[in-house]
């Protein structure tokens, strides 16, 4: 029992930390004469994790490929069978797309790291982690060679991957990948950045 005790209270002082920094922070943007929830509206209309535009998707051939147009449309039956929650019937044209796209445009662009982030996400829906893992593994070997490690982008797939993990009770290997999430955050993304907030946040659920 005493073990228990102490995890709640590792949780306890953990959450005030969180806490305190969130109210500096906030205090210091009222000072400024902007607001943090200012600032995250900002932030998410100029998410510092996006992916650079690529070419690889708009030049007129690619446009014009019946392949690439059968790519849209199943994009649009996906969306909505994610909406009504059928993930499984999702997963089988999230992974012709995958088909597609590596047919068209390669085996190593951002486009199907993309792909890889939405079939990691459909199978962790139907409680299947160690596929899901196996999709994000492959969306951050992609994004580090072409982005570098300390690219935001990377840092997204990193606190996924995270997440399953600490799914999967891997609590250690979880740990480790939050806290490079949230390095490459604070390096690129400011000290007000909702990304950096919801890193910290994330990191709270091991503990």
């Amino acid at each position: 029992m005493y073990w228990k005790f102490l995890i709640k209270i590792s949780k306890i002082c953990l959450m005030s930390s969180l806490l305190a920094f969130l109210t500096q922070e906030f205090t210091q943007s009222s000072v400024n004469g902007q607001s943090l929830s200012a600032q995250t509206v900002e932030s998410n209309n100029n998410s510092c994790d996006s992916l650079p535009q690529s070419q690889q998707l708009t030049s007129s051939f690619q446009l014009n490929n019946p392949q690439l147009i059968e790519a849209q449309r199943l994009n649009q039956t996906i969306k909505q069978l994610y909406d009504q929650g059928l993930y499984a019937q999702a997963i089988p044209l999230a992974e012709r797309i995958l088909s597609i796209y590596q047919e068209t445009i390669g085996e190593n662009t951002l486009e199907l790291t993309e792909i890889y982030n939405r079939l990691a996400n459909l199978n962790s829906r139907i409680n299947n982690t160690t596929k899901a893992e196996i999709f994000l593994k492959e969306a951050l070997e992609i994004r580090e060679s072409i982005l570098g490690e300390n690219h935001p982008a990377v840092a997204q797939i990193l606190n996924s991957l995270a997440e399953n993990y600490r799914i999967q009770n891997k609590y250690y290997e979880s740990e480790s990948l939050q806290k490079r999430a949230l390095s490459i955050y604070q390096d690129n993304c400011g000290e007000h950045n909702i990304l950096l907030i919801n890193s910290l946040s994330n990191l709270g659920l091991l503990y």
